[in-house]
């Protein structure tokens, strides 16, 4: 485990020097406010305040791509201007690519739109790129009318659906085929949409009452920032309709794409803002069309604009404002509930689940469960703990019973293994009981470190293309001399110190659970993480985010006993065990196999080694 891949993580391995986590990264910066209280009476909104009360792209839960304005349908009022937009275009696979990699870290969902993305010439590619760069499905979100025969590709591509296919026969045929593959519903029936060309400044022509409609856009407050290819050049803006309309006049007020350009504070599109938002309609509130009527309203401010569009679109100038309580897209009421703002939140919430293994472990456990609810989390994270019991004869059911009883902080759920079957089994029964993103193996006798799910989760967020991070170890209770060489190879054999994706879990197949690797010759779980090394991108931090529980005549004793270090090399002193050794090949090629089969696997050409990512971290930057 030798080579050390690129040092990304940064001012990452910097945060645990700051006592409150909450301080510490990205995660702090998503879905909290943007730190200005703004109070105002009716009509005082100047520009600054309204622009300090608006969200910013890290505040949504959120963020469009568009990737293409071919679009099968004509619906009045299009929020995209998809007719005024006189130039087709396709985002290339290389730009979509680089829009991805830009929001490295970013937690919400990440949309693909248009036009119709299903339209793209590229589609098929454009997913393949997304699933290489994306790692949770649930942030692959997919906005289309109509997914023509893409159902295949879709279903493995996708784990967020909008879809609407305004009540069109064919969008909804190839909606209800791709329900086969999916549960993804979609909206009913016809929508109703708000015009974009009224401007607000002609509706509402009071500057403080104008901005004062836009500081409460219904665009800013329910939808999302945008990335598109404006001219061939990426370009980010803070709002989805202000890209359309840059598209449609075929200026560029877009913002470089740069990775990290999501963290941006509201003020940073202050410019934007003040250009875009008094020409559009959406903060008038005015009544919608019927989709399906292919007619647009306008207002002096963008009759060269509305004038100038394609086909045989209807435009109607705006005379009598009739104003609206609805928001800028609704639907009719045979439309399916919406979610509401608690269901949201509870989609963008990211699980972690750390599953116990436990067999007569009822002196320990409590300070194992104790170090996992004790951890400062950020604030869109649930942890649950699973403690798998796996036949104890001791009091361990009625300690974790009661321990779940009084421990508020973090859910506990107990299970029982029906026979005695080893670590393995017991950590693969939580495994398929847990629905969870992430997972942690935790044995019963070991402890989380303060900053464990704060670093490890935030350095996974920030490096999609690693399946798992571990860190170094802390060895408690140690009676004897262990060398550097013999403490990375525990650390490369131990489940506790490790925090990975649900999903390459589940492609390994879990733990290998043949009986050849219980008793003496326990390695279960060096041989899951020989297979996750092998087939996978893992990081590693150079700190102790494990503190490890040494007993005397345990496995720990054992692996000193049977080995040695040369010239800093480590060598085994005892004879390799058949038994062991056919049951770990036929566990690592049946793992290789199962990854290959779901074409997610990033394999190493030299056998895992450059799959190690070491991230340094020196004890001092975490002692306050």
């Amino acid at each position: 485990m030798g080579a050390v891949g690129p040092n990304r993580i940064g001012h990452l391995l910097n945060l645990l020097a700051l006592v409150d986590f909450s301080r510490m990264c990205s995660w702090g910066r998503v879905g909290v406010a943007s730190g200005t209280l703004v109070c105002r009476d009716v009509y005082s909104m100047t520009p600054d305040a309204a622009i300090a009360s608006m969200r910013a792209p890290a505040q949504m839960q959120i963020i469009a791509l568009d990737v293409t304005n071919r679009c099968d349908l004509q619906c009045s009022n299009c929020t995209r201007l998809l007719a005024n937009q006189r130039r087709r275009w396709d985002m290339t696979p290389e730009n979509f690519r680089t829009a991805l990699r830009s929001l490295r870290g970013y937690p919400g969902i990440i949309a693909m739109i248009g036009g119709n993305p299903c339209l793209h010439p590229q589609f098929p590619e454009l997913c393949g790129i997304f699933v290489e760069e994306i790692a949770e499905p649930r942030q692959r979100g997919l906005w289309s009318n109509n997914v023509f025969s893409h159902q295949e590709v879709i279903a493995r591509t996708f784990g967020v659906y909008n879809l609407n296919p305004h009540n069109d026969a064919r969008g909804i045929a190839s909606i209800e085929k791709l329900q086969k593959y999916v549960s993804a519903g979609y909206h009913h029936g016809v929508s109703y949409h708000a015009p974009l060309l009224t401007a607000v400044r002609d509706v509402i022509p009071e500057p403080d009452a104008m901005w004062d409609a836009i500081a409460a856009c219904d665009i800013n407050r329910n939808w999302s920032a945008s990335i598109v290819q404006n001219q061939r050049h990426l370009r980010a803006y803070f709002c989805e309709v202000a890209a359309s309309f840059d598209l449609a006049r075929g200026e560029d007020h877009g913002y470089p794409v740069v990775e990290g350009w999501w963290h941006a504070p509201i003020e940073h599109f202050g410019a934007q803002i003040r250009h875009f938002c008094p020409g559009c309609g959406v903060p008038a509130r005015l009544e919608g069309r019927l989709d399906s009527e292919d007619t647009d309203n306008y207002s002096v401010s963008n009759t060269a604009l509305a004038t100038n569009t394609r086909g045989k679109r209807k435009i109607v100038p705006l005379t009598e404002p009739v104003k609206s309580e609805h928001p800028v897209t609704t639907y009719n009421e045979e439309e399916r509930r919406q979610p509401t703002p608690a269901e949201v939140q509870e989609a963008m919430t990211i699980y972690v689940s750390v599953i116990i293994p436990c067999y007569n472990a009822s002196s320990t456990i409590r300070d194992t469960i104790a170090s996992v609810a004790a951890q400062q989390l950020p604030p869109n994270v649930a942890v649950e703990v699973v403690v798998v019991d796996d036949q104890s004869s001791d009091d361990s059911r009625e300690v974790v019973e009661r321990i779940g009883l009084a421990e508020p902080r973090v859910t506990i759920r107990g299970m029982l293994m029906p026979r005695n079957s080893g670590p393995a089994a017991a950590r693969n029964r939580g495994l398929r009981s847990s629905s969870a993103d992430y997972v942690v193996f935790l044995d019963a006798d070991d402890a989380l470190a303060p900053g464990f799910f704060w670093v490890l989760l935030n350095g996974l967020s920030e490096h999609q293309e690693l399946a798992a991070i571990v860190t170094d170890v802390e060895l408690v209770n140690c009676h004897r001399e262990v060398l550097p060489a013999q403490m990375d190879a525990m650390v490369w054999s131990m489940p506790s110190n490790m925090i990975m994706r649900r999903s390459v879990a589940d492609m390994l197949g879990g733990f290998p659970e043949d009986r050849a690797f219980r008793g003496k010759h326990a390695s279960e779980d060096m041989i899951f993480k020989q297979a996750l090394t092998a087939m996978f991108r893992v990081g590693w931090i150079r700190f102790p985010f494990l503190r490890y529980r040494v007993h005397r005549g345990s496995h720990f004793d054992l692996f000193l006993d049977t080995t040695t270090v040369v010239d800093g090399e480590l060598r085994y002193l005892k004879e390799s065990n058949d038994a062991v050794d056919v049951a770990a090949a036929i566990y690592l090629n049946a793992a290789a196999r199962r990854v290959q089969e779901i074409e997610a696997a990033r394999v190493s050409p030299d056998g895992g080694e450059a799959h190690v990512a070491v991230f340094e971290m020196k004890r001092q930057e975490v002692v306050p």
